[in-house]
């Protein structure tokens, strides 16, 4: 299934997730919606360190909120603007649960994170592939799902939690 380390049977899975990036400059340079050289054509300077680090805090952000899934917990979204037991319905973080421990957990996840910058980030999405295992057997992968949350980043740099689309 992967290389991760497996949990031990009823003990919830600390999750680390593996990120691929992807980054979206949304300028319209070399767009062809203005002429060349004009101003709406001239390049905007990206701040790669900026657009980086979002990337970096989305992806701890998912860890933490797929290891608090684990434990039936909504602690980091409910922190947003988010409806927390809306997403901890679509996210199965209600579901059955026995000494604080789901009874399937999420075992190992891929991000694919999107970033759009203009200089600046300023929106995200990520797709989250988790591989899912049930609590007593955590080597044997019983399901999968993607789920894609979208993110926007302040000017500072701080990331927000906007919104969960599940898929079916």
């Amino acid at each position: 299934m992967s290389d991760a380390p497996v949990a031990e049977p009823g003990q919830p899975i600390d999750v680390t997730g593996r990120a691929g990036l992807v980054f979206h400059d949304v300028s319209t340079s070399g767009t062809l919606v203005f002429a060349e050289g004009a101003d709406g054509d001239l390049p905007i300077e990206a701040d790669e360190a900026a657009i980086q680090a979002a990337a970096e805090s989305i992806r701890a952000w998912l860890d933490t909120v797929l290891s608090e899934r684990n434990r039936g917990l909504t602690t980091t979204v409910a922190a947003s603007e988010v409806d927390a037991t809306a997403f901890a319905a679509a996210i199965g973080a209600d579901g059955p649960a026995e000494g604080g421990v789901l009874a399937t957990q999420v075992a190992n996840a891929t991000y694919l994170i999107e970033v759009a910058y203009l200089g600046e980030p300023g929106w995200a999405l990520a797709r989250v592939e988790s591989v899912l295992v049930d609590t007593t057997a955590p080597d044997t992968e019983v399901s999968r799902r993607l789920d894609s949350f979208v993110f926007s980043i302040d000017d500072a740099g701080g990331v927000e939690f906007l919104a969960l689309e599940v898929a079916p």
